[in-house]
């Protein structure tokens, strides 16, 4: 366990988790990129240099199928990224086309604000990323383990890089994205929550993602090469998206077989919710009971 400590200054990893032998590891209620007190980052990093260098400066980076990891109640600011959970090039044990289990769990933190949660102390690119592994859960339905992740470039992002392997079961509930534990408006620079690439099984629900200049959650997500228009089945349920900059939900052209259900959705700047896929004899994803004003998108007809 690591716990109660100051870890900052580190130009390259703060906390790092690596290797298919470690697991059951705890990182509880450090100060990882700030300062002392909590109110500024130690290091002097720009976004350009965080861009140009993917693993410089990462606070918490889970790594090589690393497995069972808890990451709960640190403050995590003041890095290129937050949080990265990276299994890139290992698959799932008796499946070569899902990407590794790894089940690690990021609860309760502060990611990109102050010791106080009313000011941000940005991470320059990712509050958290999963990066080609399955299973894992930024928060989950127990009171207490949702994280604030505001003032970072992209809040969430769930990603595949390999085009034969699918990252499976991922979560993100019950977190405030873009507000502090209050709900005030605090913002990250760009989206709240992207998914991107081969994904399926992914649950987003109970979130609160606003403020965010860009796309409050958007879908980039494809199906895999062995059924390109197979469904995806990622369900996205009872998120509050409000007032981004552009929209609240985009399933983006190749976003399919998925649910959005019983979100609420308004004072969004472009769409609230937006479907950019079209089928003449069925629609591409699944809207059902969702609370909305302004919808757009080819197949804006199914979405209710």
């Amino acid at each position: 366990m690591i716990r109660n400590s100051l870890i900052s200054g580190n130009r390259q990893n703060g906390v790092l988790i690596s290797g298919l032998a470690i697991h059951d590891s705890r990182v509880v209620s450090n100060f990882i990129g700030t300062t002392a007190a909590g109110s500024a980052a130690l290091l002097s990093i720009d976004f350009q240099t965080c861009l140009n260098n993917p693993q410089l400066a990462l606070g918490v980076f889970i790594k090589n199928g690393a497995a069972n990891n808890v990451i709960e109640a640190n403050l995590i600011s003041g890095n290129c990224s937050g949080v990265v959970i990276d299994a890139s090039g290992l698959t799932a044990p008796y499946n070569d086309t899902t990407a590794r289990r790894t089940y690690n769990q990021v609860l309760g933190n502060q990611i990109g604000t102050d010791s106080t949660g009313a000011s941000l102390v940005p991470n320059q690119m990712y509050g958290v990323l999963i990066n080609n592994a399955s299973n894992n859960a930024v928060a989950s339905t127990a009171s207490g383990t949702g994280n604030v992740i505001s003032g970072n470039f992209y809040a969430v992002a769930i990603k595949t890089t390999n085009q034969q392997i699918a990252a499976r079961d991922n979560q993100v509930m019950n977190n405030q994205i873009g507000t502090n534990a209050a709900g005030a408006e605090l913002g990250n620079s760009h989206t709240g929550m992207l998914l991107s690439g081969f994904l399926t099984g992914t649950a987003i629900s109970g979130n609160v993602v606003a403020n965010n200049p860009s796309n409050g959650i958007k879908l980039s997500t494809v199906s895999l090469p062995t059924n390109p228009n197979g469904p995806q089945y990622n369900f996205l349920q009872n998120n509050t998206v409000s007032n981004n900059g552009n929209n609240g939900i985009f399933m983006e052209s190749g976003a399919i077989g998925n649910t959005a259900q019983s979100n609420t959705a308004l004072g969004n700047g472009n769409w609230d919710l937006i479907d950019d896929n079209y089928n003449a004899s069925s629609c591409p994803n699944t809207w059902i009971t969702n609370t909305f004003v302004k919808a757009g998108g080819l197949g804006k007809s199914c979405i209710q």
